[in-house]
């Protein structure tokens, strides 16, 4: 972790510094935890794999008495892989779990230093708060918690069986950010669609939450509904660059709300 002031540079500028610091180490541990996690899934999936092989070597070795040397050694080749499968995985869990401390630690020296500014703020109490404010999505966009409440409010938003939670939409970008109202040191990932795919139609413009764990609920924010004209679509992809900035989904918002 890079190194740190212990206190918070005087005034609001110094502020804004310190907490952009902050959130930068907490991205980073996210997107490692995030990294770490799929690892640890895909370690274990590669665990019950072999193992299921080798119940399929015993149920063969029932079968067919003469191949019961040959299939010895074979079983003994996949305990030993499975053996080395889990030991993969469990390191992975291991690392996970570091991972999720290290994001603890960082959330906790934010809320000191929270602590901190709120002892020290005084006359620049306005200035703190908007340092700390999150920026306003329109006042028509929605939040959804998970991607069937989504589709529940509205079937069509759904390609084929609802149940599979697959959405009409054409990607418009995959790195859309916005830090989390409160808590602006907490940031979400998101991606973003538009349901209008031919000129003239009207389609949600909507954004899904990257997700760590492979099949949590997906939170999802409704942004417009708005008609695809060659100036929407201009408006729209003038926002694309922003990807990666400071709270971009509340920009690809306003950009949808003026189109």
């Amino acid at each position: 972790m890079p190194n740190r002031p212990a206190t918070p540079a005087s005034g609001p500028p110094g502020l804004a510094a310190l907490l952009d610091a902050e959130r930068s180490v907490l991205r980073e541990h996210h997107e490692r935890l995030r990294i770490l996690v799929e690892a640890e899934h895909a370690a274990s999936l590669r665990a019950v794999a072999l193992d299921d092989a080798i119940k399929l070597q015993h149920d063969a070795r029932r079968q067919t008495r003469g191949m019961r040397d040959r299939l010895r050694s074979r079983e003994l080749d996949r305990r030993l892989l499975t053996a080395d499968a889990r030991s993969v995985a469990s390191a992975a869990a291991t690392a996970a779990e570091a991972a999720r401390l290290r994001v603890m630690a960082t959330e906790r020296r934010l809320d000191e230093i929270r602590a901190l500014v709120d002892a020290q703020a005084g006359d620049v109490r306005g200035d703190v708060d908007a340092a700390r404010r999150s920026a306003e999505l329109p006042a028509e966009a929605r939040l959804f918690p998970t991607i069937a409440g989504f589709i529940a409010d509205d079937p069509c938003r759904a390609v084929g069986d609802p149940r599979q939670q697959d959405l009409v939409g054409r990607p418009l970008g995959d790195r859309w950010l916005l830090e989390e109202p409160g808590r602006p040191w907490q940031v979400a990932q998101w991606r973003a669609f538009w349901a209008a795919m031919e000129p003239g139609q009207r389609g949600d413009l909507f954004a899904v939450e990257h997700s760590i764990r492979p099949h949590a609920a997906r939170r999802v924010w409704l942004l417009a509904s708005l008609v695809r004209t060659d100036d929407a679509v201009l408006r729209l992809e003038s926002t694309l660059s922003r990807q990666g900035e400071r709270n971009s989904l509340a920009a690809l918002a306003a950009a949808a709300a003026d189109a």
